[in-house]
């Protein structure tokens, strides 16, 4: 007979010799069933790619319409040009500003000490 830490429930069938507790099935199966509900999530990206051709083909649609378009409007084709020209002015700019800089330290006149005054006046009234 096996005595148990529970009060007495009738009598308990034997063990048989090779069969041993397994504490941690729970556990192993409820992890199992976890990862199984988040194996969407971890799906790498190539694979949720052709899974998503795959369904689209299911559902009867070719691959190039299965992707969004949008169309833009003249002005936002005009908004994107003047961003672009921006951009490229203000690289140009900033690389004309370090060209004159670099002249400047080259030719004696970037560190100067009214120039160092100025920096430091400029920096000791700004709030």
């Amino acid at each position: 007979m096996e005595v148990t830490s529970t009060s007495n429930q009738g009598p308990i069938q034997p063990r048989r010799s090779g069969e041993g507790i397994d504490i941690t099935k729970l556990n192993r199966d409820g992890i199992d069933d976890a990862t199984e509900d988040i194996s969407e999530l971890r799906a790498p990206i190539e694979p949720y790619a052709v899974r998503m051709r795959r369904q689209a083909a299911d559902v009867g649609a070719t691959t190039s319409s299965t992707h969004d378009k949008i169309e833009l409007s003249d002005e936002a084709r005009r908004m994107l040009a003047q961003e672009t020209q921006a951009k490229a002015d203000s690289a140009a700019a900033h690389t004309e500003r370090l060209a004159e800089l670099r002249r400047a330290y080259q030719e004696g006149r970037l560190n100067t000490s009214e120039r160092a005054d100025r920096a430091a006046t400029e920096m000791l009234s700004s709030p």
